[in-house]
């Protein structure tokens, strides 16, 4: 996905991570965001906040969960949910009435609210708590490869300073020592 302003999101679960992904996600401007969850009331309650974020955003019953999912480009889940809330089977009806369109689906929810097998499926693009893991340790490694990297340049740097400092505080008495010597010179001149 390219662009996000003519992309549906749907937010299964109105909990304190789905508020926090869909915060996230305000910043790219989705068309429209869904959001379902068992009380309408948690769901209107987290749309308004992010109609405050000026994005179009409603409520929904999860019983229509179906028909959500059909019309949803990008799929967040975190519900508390005991069992596969979509599975393999039930998204393989509904990609028909969604002429197979992409969709990518981020399920952070632990036990997972998306089936594994959902990920075999055409045009789908599942993503869940592990692979965010992989991915943030991936992140984390090629940050610190950066870091290290950096800590020798500038260890180097350093070491090149304080042998300037050193330096400038030598000039001065090197320059004094000169004069001092040349004064003796010039005493013993003066004397012979």
């Amino acid at each position: 996905f390219d662009r996000f302003d003519d992309k549906t999101v749907l937010c299964v679960g109105a909990g304190k991570m789905a508020g926090l992904m869909l915060r996230h996600l305000a910043g790219l401007k989705p068309h429209r965001v869904l959001i379902a969850n068992r009380s309408v009331e948690n769901a209107d309650a987290l749309a308004a906040e992010m109609r405050g974020l000026g994005v179009s955003a409603e409520g929904r019953d999860m019983a229509a969960l179906e028909d959500l999912l059909a019309a949803a480009d990008i799929v967040l889940t975190s519900t508390g949910a005991a069992h596969p809330l979509v599975t393999a089977g039930r998204y393989r009806a509904i990609q028909k009435a969604r002429r197979y369109r992409p969709a990518v689906m981020v399920d952070i929810a632990v036990p997972r609210d998306i089936e594994a097998a959902v990920a075999s499926l055409p045009n789908v693009y599942l993503y869940n708590v592990d692979d965010l893991q992989h991915r943030a340790a991936g992140n984390k490694a090629a940050r610190d490869a950066q870091m290290a990297a950096a800590k020798t340049r500038l260890d180097l740097h350093a070491a090149e300073f304080f042998l300037w400092l050193a330096a400038r505080d030598v000039g001065p008495l090197v320059k004094a020592l000169y004069e001092h010597c040349q004064n003796i010179a010039q005493a013993e001149l003066a004397a012979a």
